[in-house]
């Protein structure tokens, strides 16, 4: 678990809820710390449209592992660096296969 996304009826109001926020939490303030004093209600979130290329950026640039793909209001998904990596050296190999082919 890297992130959690935290909704309230329906809603999405956060998800920059990590492991270590928390474990650091439930250390500092015990099992029964309400999420709501250890989320941070700032994240970062994209179009569909957006490159990925971009999105990848922006993930390095704020050191975020994660952001969401909105349209509107309406939440469509989440990507992670992880999933970028792979996504960016799979094109990268079908790239350099097409110029060898």
């Amino acid at each position: 678990m890297k992130n959690v996304l935290v909704c309230q009826r329906y809603f999405l109001i956060n998800v920059r809820l990590t492991r270590e926020r928390i474990l650091a939490a439930i250390h500092e303030k015990g099992p029964e710390v309400p999420v709501s004093e250890i989320m941070e209600r700032d994240f970062l979130s994209v179009s569909p449209e957006t490159p990925m290329d971009d999105v990848y950026g922006r993930l390095r640039s704020r050191n975020n592992s994660s952001m969401l793909v909105t349209e509107g209001e309406e939440v469509k998904g989440t990507l992670c660096l992880d999933g970028i990596r792979r996504y960016l050296m799979i094109q990268a190999a079908l790239k350099k296969a097409g110029q060898e082919a």
